[in-house]
């Protein structure tokens, strides 16, 4: 009996240390997860801003951080406005990191693709008909410990037209770069669309 029991506080307390060693882990690899509220938006529009989108981005920190590319894509033809187009097709479409206050010294510059370690706004640039993409985006700092970014993309206009009526917009969402982070839940609805205006024409009495 004795030996039994010598055995069974052996057992629990190699489950101990294995539980210990389990807690201490990171929470895994780096990755975000995305949500969004959709917005009504008029179906004969050609210029609709669709809900935003948010990652909410956390997981193990590589040393040399982690700077990616931000790519939105809808169902539709982006219509967002054209603010620079030299080099890069500039838009007024953002991208935003932990919610700044306004900062011009942290904004993407029209016509550059990045500007300093601590820039919290990007400019989608235009990559065709039905993409943006903010380029360069400091996910991670290098040498910054595990911690939760949250990033806001707004003001991203969409052709609601192209759809008619009591269609849906959807937007899928990737990360890419040297280092790819996956993004869970990455198809969202951002919009649905609804007639703006009805009316009849009654003959005269």
């Amino acid at each position: 009996m004795a030996d039994f029991r010598k055995l069974l506080f052996a057992l629990a307390a190699v489950t101990l240390v294995f539980a210990t060693a389990a807690s201490a882990q990171v929470i895994g690899p780096y990755h975000c997860d995305a949500s969004a509220v959709p917005t009504l938006v008029r179906s004969e529009g050609i210029a609709e801003q669709v809900g935003d989108v948010l990652l909410t981005c956390s997981g193990t920190v590589p040393g040399a951080g982690i700077t990616a590319n931000v790519r939105i894509r809808l169902n539709t033809n982006v219509t967002s406005q054209v603010l620079d187009d030299s080099p890069d097709v500039v838009t007024d479409s953002l991208l935003l990191l932990n919610e700044p206050p306004y900062d011009t010294n942290q904004w993407r510059g029209a016509g550059s693709a990045f500007c300093c370690p601590s820039q919290t706004a990007f400019q989608g640039i235009w990559l065709s008909d039905t993409e943006l993409e903010f380029d360069n985006v400091v996910l991670v700092s290098p040498g910054s410990s595990l911690g939760v970014q949250v990033i806001r993309i707004t003001n991203v206009r969409a052709n609601a037209s192209a759809l008619g009526d009591n269609a849906t917009v959807f937007a899928t969402i990737n990360i890419t770069g040297s280092t790819t982070v996956p993004v869970n839940n990455n198809s969202l609805v951002v919009a649905d669309t609804r007639p703006g205006l009805k009316f009849s024409v009654d003959d005269a009495d």
